[in-house]
């Protein structure tokens, strides 16, 4: 184990080695905005070399507790939603949409981000977190009383 901060994040600055829990753990419990960039930039290259698209959703939160919802939104088309095979599972697809559409509040455009959120749904109703998503886009957009009803 790497025994700083600084030293994880040189770890993923100059190699793509796998981290171990605890190497996440310290930046993951951080509030600091640069450690969420660079889990974000961790697991984005982790998806880069295996395909997990689990690893977009991480990366994904990180990108956007990091200040850079940006970037989230930009590295979650490498991969395709509309791809229907069986290796495309509803509960990824839900958590795709539903960070896509987080990012798309944080940017303000709330619109995409109901059509992220109503997908999301789509894919898995029983999921809380695109209700939240609902609930958040509401209250932002001034409609508080909205954020408790159902799609």
């Amino acid at each position: 184990m790497f025994e700083t901060k600084q030293d994880i994040i040189e770890k993923i600055k100059t190699t793509s080695a796998t981290l171990q829990n605890d190497e996440i753990a310290v930046l993951d419990n951080s509030n600091e905005i640069i450690d969420q960039k660079y889990l974000g930039i961790y697991y984005e290259k982790q998806y880069d070399q295996n395909g997990d698209a689990w690893n977009l959703v991480k990366a994904s939160k990180h990108f956007r507790r990091g200040k850079m919802s940006e970037k989230a939104l930009s590295m979650l088309s490498k991969y395709d939603t509309s791809r229907n095979d069986l290796t495309t599972k509803s509960l990824l697809l839900a958590a795709l949409h539903t960070t896509k559409g987080a990012a798309l509040a944080d940017l303000n455009e709330l619109e995409d981000a109901i059509v992220e959120a109503q997908m999301a749904l789509r894919h898995n109703p029983y999921s809380p977190y695109p209700y939240n998503l609902m609930g958040r886009i509401a209250y932002q957009s001034g409609n508080p009383q909205e954020g408790g009803s159902s799609p």
